[in-house]
């Protein structure tokens, strides 16, 4: 599958998303009506030097790829590649915002940063910057639930494995850790 048509199935996940900056110049997303999401700053996720296998699914299309996440106090870079290792895009995120690298990728980076928040950063971090929802963390789970208890996301865990579910766009993303050589 080209890679143009895996983003465009990213992007099919907010649709209806826009993205507006509020005075402390947070990046905040609205995905749905009643809901926002501002991000977390740069280092609110970790890094551990791995490589990730991702596999994104939809109802039309499949797309795998890999993924490497670098973060520090002031930056968060997520780069992807083809599986034979041709470079896809970039993602920066500073406090000057998100930036993908081609400009031309099709790719939501902003959502792509916010898929991994609720993830892996932490649930009361996430909930502080929620409004409209919340996120229910137990120990190998994950729920995005809006303040009327419809679920909007869930995300599991096993092992080195995530996954993140979200029933009505009819997505799933599979991302698996894979272990350096020691």
């Amino acid at each position: 599958m080209r890679p143009e048509r895996v983003f465009l199935v990213l992007l099919l996940l907010l649709t209806a998303a826009c993205v507006h900056r509020p005075a402390s110049d947070a990046v905040c997303l609205q995905p749905a009506r009643g809901l926002r999401y501002c991000l977390l700053p740069p280092d609110a996720l970790t890094a551990d030097g791995n490589a990730r296998l991702v596999h994104v699914s939809t109802r039309e299309d499949e797309l795998h790829l890999l993924a490497m996440l670098e973060t520090g106090p002031e930056e968060l870079v997520l780069y992807a590649s083809s599986l034979l290792g041709q470079p896809l895009f970039e993602i920066h995120y500073t406090a000057q915002g998100v930036d993908v690298r081609p400009a031309t990728a099709p790719v939501r980076a902003d959502w792509l940063i916010a898929l991994l928040q609720f993830a892996e950063a932490p649930p009361g971090d996430v909930n502080a910057a929620l409004r409209g929802a919340r996120l229910i963390a137990g120990h190998d789970s994950r729920q995005l639930l809006m303040n009327d208890g419809e679920s909007i996301m869930s995300i599991s865990s096993a092992g080195e494995t995530t996954e993140i579910h979200l029933p009505a766009q009819s997505l799933r993303v599979v991302i698996r850790q894979l272990k350096g050589e020691q």
